[in-house]
């Protein structure tokens, strides 16, 4: 199931950048449309005044995921490690997936919900209860872990895949 066609620009311009500026840093993103019909993650993370991400986060939603096993994004990165993010209803934590990227090459990334790792202002939590895929109402793209400089990751798609279609 598609959840984000980034063909369509309203998608991609309900998407709004959320960066460690919030905590002092000076780090910054952007989701944009591309000409092509995909959309483009793109800034600069910098490790100045405690920094170091860069996130953009999608408008209020809600989406029922019970019936599949993960989420799926063709993309193509730049050899840097993102996170997608899931934020549930009426759980504090939010949910990252890490998955690595090859330069300049498209490819789709599959991410199955028991890999995504709760945290909480970049901390990870030792004990929380799993995604809760009833009730996801937002999602995310991020770029941490000290990886300074500038990045680019280009998004045709974001969908859930079926169980046992991995």
């Amino acid at each position: 199931m598609i959840l984000f066609n980034f063909r369509q620009p309203q998608i991609v311009s309900a998407w709004s950048p959320v960066d460690d500026v919030v905590m002092g840093g000076v780090s910054s993103s952007r989701l944009t449309a591309t000409p092509n019909g995909t959309a483009l993650f793109a800034g600069r993370v910098s490790l100045e005044n405690d920094g170091g991400f860069a996130s953009v986060t999608s408008g209020q939603l809600h989406f029922d995921l019970h019936a599949y096993s993960g989420i799926a994004l063709h993309l193509r990165g730049d050899g840097k490690r993102y996170a997608f993010i899931l934020r549930c209803e009426n759980l504090r934590p939010r949910f990252q997936g890490f998955f690595d990227t090859e330069p300049n090459l498209w490819e789709t990334v599959y991410l199955p919900f028991e890999r995504f790792v709760p945290k909480v202002f970049g901390m990870r939590l030792p004990v929380a209860p799993p995604v809760d895929r009833r009730a996801i109402n937002a999602c995310g793209l991020m770029i941490s872990e000290k990886q300074e400089g500038t990045f680019m990751l280009e998004i045709e798609w974001v969908a859930a895949y079926p169980m046992d279609s991995e």
